[in-house]
Formats: structure tokens, C-alpha cells, sequence
């Protein structure tokens, strides 16, 4: 896939940025080398790969999801406490 002038144009417009005419070359030509390096990417043959949903092969160790009952008590840290909630100031009129 090639990557024109016209569609550097057009991206640039999209996204609302403004760039230099001299420097528009230089950002055509990153552009095509990161599609190229997409189409390198596409046409390996992934078929024998495993998904992974990590970088680094490793045992991934987690522990009991149990439901634990804590004695916190929330009102200590709040400025003001009523009916076992936060009271906030009214943002609203009604």
C-alpha cells in the first residue's frame, strides 16, 4: 500500500493539525515506512502461533478471589457522615 500526498492531505485535515509544507516530505515518507512495515508484518504466516495475552512467557500466579469482611470504618475519613453515607453539598437546585 502506498501512502500519497493526497492522503497525507487528507489525514492532516482530519486530524485537524497544521505542518509545515517542508516537513510534509519527511512525515509522507514515516508514514509509507510504517505501512511498509505493516505488509511485512501481514504476510508472516501466524497460522502455528498461539495468542498469548502477556509479552513474557511466564506462570501466572492468582490468588483465591474470597470475599473478606473488613471492619473499616468509612466515617473516620469523611468531612461529614449521615445515615452511614458521605454528605456532600447540594450542586443542584431543585
Amino acid at each position: 500500500m502506498t501512502f500519497t500526498h493526497d492522503d497525507l492531505e487528507k489525514t492532516i485535515r482530519l486530524a485537524h493539525l497544521s505542518i509545515n509544507d517542508d516537513k510534509k516530505p519527511h512525515y509522507l515518507q514515516q508514514l509509507q515506512t510504517i505501512l511498509d512495515q505493516v505488509s511485512t508484518i501481514e504476510a508472516l504466516d501466524l497460522s502455528d502461533i498461539k495468542p498469548s495475552y502477556s509479552a513474557i512467557d511466564q506462570e501466572q500466579y492468582q490468588r483465591e478471589d474470597i470475599a473478606q469482611n473488613s471492619n473499616f470504618d468509612l466515617s473516620q475519613n469523611a468531612p461529614e457522615w449521615e445515615d452511614h453515607a458521605f454528605r456532600v453539598p447540594r450542586i443542584l437546585k431543585s
